[in-house]
């Protein structure tokens, strides 16, 4: 059980049907596997060997994916890096995964030259393109596609594939290990639970450094469809690639959906595409419902998980959020094929439906752990279940509703509440472009509830107005005591994930000075 097994198959199946497509140009299953297996074999020239970790720094990119696969076909570690980090927490990821050779573009170059020297001696790099060739002592990638391919390597199953490196949105990053089993099994299963058909076109537009796109490496090429790329997400990019290119589906994350819907190109794209994923972050449900409502045949599917998990733990299906029962589209679905979910209270007990508690999981694509993180991994995998670190409940019928992140779970007055439930309300108001709630320090209550808003252009929304809205919708505890009004964009991490780390920050500091 490999990753590459699935790249040999489709150069024997399909040989001349098309693997990957990029800005015009189109790649058979039988060129992209020569490629693989030779690149494989300049890495191999290089000394790379099973075990070895090989770093990328890179928007997306065919090269990309022969990147990742040519390692894989060796034995080797991919260790995809962050492209919105600081060259020292690049430099830590580096360290901490004994990276031996870095792959770079233009972007990562100019990353990688502000690296310390001791880090930059201590990993070999290797330019994607003429833009990186710049870097002192850089191979090249076109050297390395200059020798005799590599064939027919064979690794255990339990042998590990990649190192994911998390956001950090709480904390300093971790290295998550996914095992050659972890991708194909999840990839089969995600496949057969959403009925996947052979030859979908899928748009690779979500960074490649996160598990969210990089899942579909593995499950396109399972099934022998099309890679299409683009380096960036823009809404207009986006949009054109999908309009143009007969594109079946992507994956997006809210607050890119958010952007698509905002411009009129970029509607026109969600209303073409077939079928489209969002997860990694909470859906406001105004921006579901404003989705749903312009783009009916198109058919959403909400994925809930985590880089521990390869990703997905559970779905929300196209008939959920077509023929929808309830509240069931704030839900984020019921566990994916093969994998357990459950709700544990503080002493890991199972709780029953409807009892708030910790969302844990287990099941085949689990992570077997932390690179280097003991401590971690003692606490984060207890008794054979990952523990999500989320909040939720869990119905009579299995969907799982998740209300937070337990480290963002503000307690105010002895109350608990969650941030998620009061950003829905937030995002119901005209006016709200983006919006996040995080617990800063209260003499009186311990915690209180603060809310931080981007106001729409022209939106004549005010401080009174917000907390009058959730004066009517929430229980009096759950009410922001004061709202702070932003000009500039909420921070977010690489995955779209709004940063409540930084935000608490920052006004906690505006509060000190």
């Amino acid at each position: 059980m490999h990753t590459c097994n699935f790249i040999e198959r489709n150069a024997i199946r399909y040989p001349d049907d098309a693997a990957t497509e990029e800005a015009g140009v189109r790649q058979s299953w039988r060129a992209f596997r020569d490629r693989i297996t030779t690149l494989a074999g300049g890495l191999a020239a290089k000394g790379v060997q099973a075990g070895d970790r090989v770093a990328i720094l890179a928007e997306n990119s065919v090269a990309y994916m022969e990147i990742t696969y040519a390692t894989q076909w060796l034995g080797a570690v991919s260790v995809p890096i962050n492209t919105r980090w600081t060259p020292d927490e690049v430099a830590f990821a580096l360290q901490d995964s004994s990276a031996k050779w870095i792959f770079i573009d233009q972007l990562g170059a100019a990353c990688y030259a502000k690296m310390p020297a001791e880090v930059r001696h201590a990993v070999g790099p290797v330019a994607m393109d003429h833009t990186a060739q710049s870097v002192e002592g850089a191979l090249t990638m076109d050297s390395l596609l200059s020798g005799d391919p590599v064939r027919a390597l064979r690794h255990a199953d339990d042998d590990v594939a990649s190192i994911f490196y998390t956001g950090g949105t709480t904390g300093r990053s971790k290295g998550v290990q996914l095992t050659h089993a972890n991708h194909v099994l999840h990839s089969l299963a995600f496949a057969a639970e959403l009925s996947l058909t052979h030859r979908m076109r899928h748009l690779h537009v979500a960074p490649m450094f996160h598990i969210a796109d990089a899942l579909f490496f593995h499950v396109v090429t399972a099934l022998g469809g099309v890679h299409h790329v683009i380096p960036r997400f823009e809404p207009s990019a986006c949009a054109k690639a999908i309009l143009d290119q007969d594109i079946d589906q992507t994956i997006l994350v809210p607050t890119m959906i958010g952007m698509m819907m905002n411009e009129e190109a970029g509607r026109a794209g969600l209303q073409k595409l077939r079928r489209l994923l969002y997860g990694a972050s909470p859906m406001p449900q105004a921006l579901l419902d404003r989705v749903m409502k312009a783009c009916p045949s198109l058919e959403l599917i909400q994925a809930y998980g985590q880089t521990e998990s390869s990703p997905v733990l559970t779905l929300l299906s196209g008939d959920d959020h077509r023929n929808p029962t309830g509240d069931i589209t704030r839900s984020a679905g019921r566990a994916m094929l093969g994998c357990e979910v459950a709700i544990f209270d503080a002493n890991d007990q199972p709780l029953p439906p409807g009892a708030h508690g910790e969302i844990v999981a287990r099941g085949p694509q689990v992570t077997p752990g932390y690179l280097n993180r003991p401590d971690e991994n003692r606490d984060t995998f207890r008794n054979g279940w990952l523990h999500t670190g989320d909040a939720g409940v869990m119905d009579e019928r299995g969907y799982v509703y998740v209300t937070d992140r337990i480290k963002d779970m503000i307690v105010t007055g002895g109350e608990n509440v969650y941030s998620v439930e009061v950003e829905q309300v937030l995002y119901a108001l005209d006016g709200v472009d983006q919006c996040c709630v995080v617990g800063i320090p209260h003499e009186k209550w311990g915690e209180a509830v603060h809310a931080v808003i981007v106001k729409k252009p022209d939106s004549p929304l005010d401080r009174e107005g917000v907390l009058a809205h959730c004066a009517a919708k929430l229980a009096n505890y759950k009410r922001p005591l004061d709202v702070t009004f932003r000009d500039e964009p909420l921070p977010i991490s690489g995955a779209g994930k709004i940063l409540k780390r930084v935000v608490r920050d920052e006004i906690r500091e505006v509060e000190a000075a």
